[in-house]
């Protein structure tokens, strides 16, 4: 399943290309490096590879280079954790499209990684030609989010006393466009489907991602769902929401 999710600071646009799409790595995996960077030099006028950083500590020389537009995060790093990039990324970073490539998909880490300003999730048993098409899907602002994550997603509370009241202050067309999003997978596709042009319907998005202090639209989805204000596609067999404590970290 696809879920459209922009960052906060992009409130409706959408990217279009005009050269390669700038890729970057965070992985302690040698060979996922080598085979990315394989792929990338199969498709020169569409990816850029600017390089992995294998370790937290040369996450700062990543960032010495122009920004990425994409930016892939393994979990586990031999000296910290994949949330630690993320914050790191966004923070230099801003526009960048971040999605957690991991083999990791215990729910905790997931809610981790969606706090910390993922984009997107990814798992690592995908071929490279599916990594390849997510990478684009990233940078056009959509994201894979498939039914076992979205199960994972619902098995955790909204949050705090604080997020519970901003998801109060959700207006119904907001919620009517969260729900329209998450079931189409895409903003075009939603738009149409509720009769809204997509640059409104990308403001709405926006909107409702403030309100809520979503650091992007994958977050903010993920709250509304998890309070129950919106609706999970049809299908998706998905447990009902816990109202007991957040999981631990991974």
């Amino acid at each position: 399943m696809r879920v459209d999710n922009t960052s906060t600071h992009e409130a409706a646009a959408t990217p279009t290309r005009t050269r390669p799409i700038r890729v970057a790595l965070v992985d302690d995996h040698q060979f996922i490096a080598d085979m990315l960077a394989r792929a990338f030099e199969r498709h020169p006028g569409k990816f850029e590879f600017l390089g992995n950083a294998p370790r937290l500590a040369d996450v700062g020389a990543l960032l010495r280079h122009d920004p990425a537009d994409v930016v892939l995060v393994d979990y586990s790093l031999p000296d910290g954790r994949g949330s630690d990039v993320l914050r790191l990324v966004r923070r230099h970073w801003p526009r960048a499209r971040m999605v957690l490539f991991t083999g990791h998909t215990e729910s905790d880490i997931l809610h981790e990684a969606i706090a910390a300003g993922a984009d997107g999730v990814l798992t690592k048993d995908m071929g490279v030609d599916h990594i390849l098409d997510v990478i684009e899907r990233a940078h056009r602002g959509d994201v894979l989010l498939d039914v076992r994550t979205l199960r994972d997603l619902m098995t955790q509370p909204a949050g705090g006393a604080s997020r519970l009241a901003a998801l109060d202050r959700l207006t119904p067309r907001e919620r009517i466009v969260l729900e329209a999003v998450l079931a189409a997978g895409t903003t075009q596709e939603a738009a149409r489907r509720i009769h809204m042009a997509p640059a409104t319907l990308r403001v709405h998005l926006h909107r409702a991602s403030q309100k809520l202090g979503a650091t992007s639209r994958l977050e903010a989805i993920s709250m509304a769902l998890r309070a129950g204000l919106i609706r999970a596609p049809s299908g998706a067999t998905l447990a009902t929401p816990s109202s007991g404590g957040a999981g631990g970290e991974g």
